[in-house]
């Protein structure tokens, strides 16, 4: 193993590190993973890679460096990231020597010398076997986890809807997640290009779609180093997930779990209908919400040609009620829902106006944007109803 020196740009170095040391973990249980892998290869690539074994984030820049100079080193995530953050931007040499494993950081106008790890103890990535290769646009795979991701479980009881259910359907993609409160399911055409992979073998006896389930964690990390509308290469294995995105790539195990069968969740024979401005009612949420019991968030919807609003707090004798217009069709009914989540909820959706679809007061309401969407999407969120205490008016 051989010393060897790169120099480039603090602000370029710096984004770099930062966009894989998102996944350094606070308290590793390997000491090792505090730090950042950092390989020179005689092409003059730097590559950077973190890991916390369960997902690994590795990050590609050009660099400039001897000719034919290569070399390999582990240097601590925070210390490295707080001293490129202090820096203005500038060109900075980082030498290293590899009897030691530390590195020379060069500045205008000052060195600075850090202690770094042997880069064989760094854990090795993931190994691949049989591939099964597809591809997806960014801007489909941001906002299937902007929309869907926030219904996954932290139930680690329950670790099948700790994560996101991604279906490679015949015709579309297909992203499912729910905590048992509350469900989202986002259905997206495939683009021009795109096709549902194909897997040979026993693997595809049962005449089933392909499907994964991604962790949040690694869905996180993966939205943020998500570019706009570019395409995202994906590879598949038994127990690992690999996206190519730009200069990154994300490996990510698996959930190795049955996910629930959710279609049997959402309720299908909904007579009762209601359209309503989606800020308009998150907002009136939020205020009520402030009257609302702390620990359920329970507030109470009637529908009866209009949309009454109430919720109380027995402990300090508080409620509030509040009154909006919407277009009802179908029977009077009154609901409970934990507000805070509707609101959520709401957010999620976006848009102008929101359409409600209910049953009973205790079956689950789904919630569709009004408006007709683009791109082939289909966004459908569920939320399962509260009990009403018999004190609701």
């Amino acid at each position: 193993m051989s010393d060897f020196q790169f120099i480039a740009s603090s602000r370029v170095l710096l984004d770099s590190l930062e966009a894989v040391g998102a996944v350094v973990p606070t308290n590793p249980a390997v000491p090792i993973l505090e730090n950042v892998l950092f390989s020179l290869d005689r092409s003059g690539t730097l590559t950077l890679r973190a890991s916390d074994l369960q997902t690994t984030l590795i990050g590609r820049l050009f660099v400039e460096a001897p000719t034919g100079t290569s070399g390999a080193v582990a240097l601590p995530y925070k210390l490295l990231r707080g001293l490129l953050h202090a820096l203005a931007e500038q060109p900075v040499t980082i030498s290293v020597n590899s009897d030691n494993f530390s590195a020379n950081v060069l500045t205008d106008n000052g060195l600075y010398h850090i202690s770094g790890e042997n880069p064989i103890d760094f854990p090795k990535l993931p190994a691949f076997g049989a591939q099964i290769e597809t591809r997806i646009n960014s801007s489909t795979l941001a906002e299937a986890i902007s929309a869907v991701a926030s219904c996954c479980s932290t139930d680690d009881l329950r670790p099948a809807m700790t994560g996101m259910f991604w279906e490679f359907a015949e015709d579309g993609h297909v992203f499912v997640a729910t905590d048992s409160h509350c469900l989202a399911r986002l259905r997206v055409r495939y683009t021009p290009g795109e096709t549902a992979p194909t897997r040979e073998g026993p693997a595809k006896a049962d005449g089933k779609p392909i499907s994964v389930i991604v962790p949040h964690k690694a869905l996180k990390l993966i939205h943020a180093v998500l570019p706009v509308n570019e395409p995202v290469a994906i590879d598949l294995s038994d127990s690992q997930i690999r996206l190519a995105i730009g200069f990154v790539t994300v490996y990510a195990r698996l959930i190795d779990e049955r996910f629930p069968d959710f279609e049997f969740a959402i309720p299908t024979d909904n007579p009762i209908s209601v359209h309503i401005g989606r800020q308009d009612l998150q907002q009136a949420l939020s205020r009520v919400l402030l009257l609302a019991n702390k620990s359920t968030g329970t507030v109470s919807l009637g529908i009866n040609g209009k949309m009454s609003i109430e919720a109380q707090d027995l402990n300090y004798n508080h409620n509030a009620r509040e009154s909006l217009l919407c277009n009802h069709e179908g029977d009077d009914i009154t609901i409970g829902f934990d507000g805070r989540l509707t609101v959520k909820l709401l957010k999620i959706m976006g848009g102008a106006g929101v359409s409600i679809s209910l049953s009973q007061p205790k079956r689950a309401a789904i919630f569709r944007p009004l408006e007709t969407p683009t791109g082939g999407s289909d966004l459908m969120l569920l939320q399962m109803p509260l009990l009403l205490n018999p004190t609701f008016p």
